[in-house]
């Protein structure tokens, strides 16, 4: 299973979908939407769960704005604070890609069932007094 993040944007003819290369670029001011130029426009990131290449589960979804410049570069303080959880959420995407390690359980395991086990390890802290 992995996650994949997709982004549309909620334009006058409808649901647009933006790649990740260009909302990576956006948001890094390289890339520009022209047609979008002078305008505020609602946008959703939508993180998918996914098992092979079919999406199996929404895991998050969320809305926002970006706001174009006169030239449909993205306003300036949407990169600041929206994009940061981009790049956490590509981020985690990119981790979930990398084969698994093993997990030790360092939790102590306590027989809670054997009064004597319980007395015994009490004796050996010195609680119990005879």
């Amino acid at each position: 299973m992995g996650l994949s993040i997709r982004f549309y944007l909620f334009a006058e003819n409808g649901l647009q979908a933006i790649s990740q290369r260009v909302m990576m670029g956006l948001a890094r001011g390289k890339d520009a939407m022209p047609q979008y130029a002078g305008t505020r426009q609602k946008v959703a990131d939508v993180i998918l769960e996914s098992e092979g290449r079919k999406p199996i589960r929404i895991e998050r979804v969320q809305g926002s704005y970006l706001t174009f410049d006169e030239k449909g570069h993205v306003h300036n303080d949407l990169v600041a604070s929206g994009f940061a959880a981009l790049e956490t959420g590509m981020a985690l995407a990119d981790a979930l890609k990398k084969p698994q390690t093993t997990i030790v359980d360092l939790t102590p395991k306590l027989n809670r069932t054997s009064m004597p086990a319980l007395r015994t390890r009490s004796i050996s802290l010195g609680l119990l007094t005879a």
